[in-house]
């Protein structure tokens, strides 16, 4: 009965990694294309592929915040609740789960997408301000 009662406590970090992990797995394979292209510039490697790249981007942004709002659920949890040792435990043990995903997610979107967004934001930033 206990397992069944921390099973359902925690799907939605367990649905949160199984569905994170198959992503940066695609994400891994997509940089591994885009890093065996020769781009020009920032903005054909945006463009690649139908902006596949920046897809990838808008989807880790939203893995990221959804694994904020898990690691905020975690603390609060054992913050603002009555909690044995081993719901403590469980939970510090999903705390840093999650946690470690997200690592993985800013290495994985760093190279090449996350550069070539931030170069054309930073373009874009320096021709509005000329303007």
């Amino acid at each position: 009965m206990r397992v069944r009662n921390y099973l359902a406590r925690l799907f939605p970090e367990l649905a949160y990694s199984f569905v994170t992990i198959i992503y940066l797995i695609m994400l891994h394979n997509l940089n591994k294309k885009l890093l065996a292209q020769n781009f020009e510039n920032a903005f054909a490697l945006l463009a690649f592929d139908g902006y596949i790249a920046i897809k990838y981007f808008v989807v880790a942004f939203i893995f990221f915040v959804l694994g904020c709002l898990l690691l905020w659920k975690n603390l609060h949890h054992i913050m603002q609740h009555e909690v044995t040792v081993e719901d403590m435990l469980i939970s510090i043990i999903a705390f840093f789960m999650i946690a470690l995903i997200i690592v993985l997610l800013i290495i994985f979107i760093n190279n090449p997408i996350l550069r070539a967004v931030l170069t054309v934001l930073a373009i874009g930033v320096c021709i509005y301000a000329a303007e």
